[in-house]
C-alpha cells in the first residue's frame, strides 16, 4: 500500500495518503486510513455512483490470469505423466533394467 518497502518507518495512519478510482470514470476520491494493529491498516470511504446499474469489474488482465492459470494447472496435471516416465525409464535402462 505504501508502493515501497513497508520497513516500519511509516506506521502512523497520516503518513499514508490514499486516493480510490471507484471505476465509473468519476474522480478518484481521497480515502481515510484506518490502523487495523500489527502494521495493518484498512482504507475506509464512500461513494455514490450517478447512474443505477451494475458496473463491469472484469479487465483484460483478469482474463490473461484466468486462461494463464488454467494452461498451467493443466500443463501440471499431465507433466508427470509426460515428462517424468521417460526420465525414470532412461535412469533405470542406465541401473541395468530393461523393459
Amino acid at each position: 500500500m505504501c508502493g515501497l518497502p513497508c520497513n516500519g518507518t511509516l506506521t502512523k495512519t497520516q503518513d499514508f495518503h490514499v486516493f480510490i478510482d471507484w471505476g465509473d470514470h468519476s474522480l478518484p476520491k481521497p480515502g481515510h486510513v484506518h490502523g487495523e494493529g500489527n502494521g495493518q491498516f484498512a482504507v475506509l470511504s464512500a461513494h455514490r455512483y450517478i447512474e443505477s446499474g451494475t458496473f463491469p469489474v472484469t479487465t483484460p488482465l483478469f482474463t490473461v490470469l484466468l486462461i494463464s492459470v488454467i494452461l498451467i494447472v493443466s500443463a501440471l496435471t499431465f507433466f508427470p505423466a509426460l515428462s517424468l516416465g521417460p526420465i525414470l525409464e532412461h535412469l533405470l535402462m542406465n541401473a541395468g533394467k530393461v523393459f
